[in-house]
């Protein structure tokens, strides 16, 4: 009897340590994922302008603040699947996070000294684009909900009474 509860703890010390390998692996595929897109779009960019987008190849403190940037925009999109929170304070929480990531990645990797005028001009810009992704996602989303809804199969509760 003791040996099977051993056996028993053994097993759920090994699922554990799966769940928290699958989501470190998770977590580490997307950062990267996110990193290489990022990365790669300012070496294009800094290429296409010449001259003028040299400041745009990433040094060694633009790949870190990167890397960062990364991992807080893939910890802020884990947080939207946190379903014990409500979807608003999801997606208000998302808002802030990648929002003050993106002013640190820009602010800080392209050392630069902005204006007043500048940061509520990116600020501004910043919200209408997540305003119009959020919208467009939850209209997807509700559509696609909708027509779940219409093409399930009805089955009444009490029985047919007719």
């Amino acid at each position: 009897m003791r040996k099977a509860s051993c056996q028993m703890g053994k097993n759920k010390k090994k699922t554990d340590i799966r769940a928290i390998r699958a989501g470190i692996r998770r977590i580490v595929y997307s950062t990267s994922l996110y990193f290489t897109i990022i990365t790669l779009a300012f070496y294009i960019v800094g290429t296409i302008l010449g001259k003028d987008g040299m400041n745009l190849i990433p040094t060694l403190r633009t790949v870190i603040i990167i890397l960062a940037f990364s991992l807080a925009v893939n910890l802020a999109n884990m947080l939207l699947h946190v379903k014990k929170l409500a979807m608003a304070l999801r997606v208000a929480m998302h808002y802030v996070i990648v929002g003050a990531s993106l002013a640190l990645l820009f602010f800080l990797a392209a050392d630069f000294d902005a204006s007043g005028w500048l940061v509520v001009i990116a600020l501004g810009a910043y919200t209408l684009i997540y305003a119009v992704v959020c919208a467009v996602v939850f209209g997807v989303r509700g559509a696609v909900d909708k027509s779940k809804i219409e093409k399930s199969d009805y089955t009444p509760i009490y029985g047919n009474r007719i």
